[in-house]
């Protein structure tokens, strides 16, 4: 009466080459992860020059002094 539960990957055949099964999500793209990369280094870069007072003041009369 004591039935195992089935394993992980039972019934199912990996592939030979990279040893994974058939259902397995190659994993996130290199081109999500480079522009993911360039808007979070943008953001800091924004935020950084805002907190040290780097940026313009825009606006009219935002040159005057």
């Amino acid at each position: 009466m004591s039935e195992t539960p089935p394993t992980r990957g039972e019934g199912e055949q990996a592939d030979a080459a990279t040893g994974r099964g058939p259902t397995t999500y190659p994993g996130t793209p290199r081109w999500v992860r480079v522009a993911v990369g360039l808007v979070v280094a943008l953001v800091v870069l924004l935020v950084l020059m805002t907190v040290l007072g780097l940026h313009t003041p825009g606006g009219p009369g935002g040159h005057g002094l």
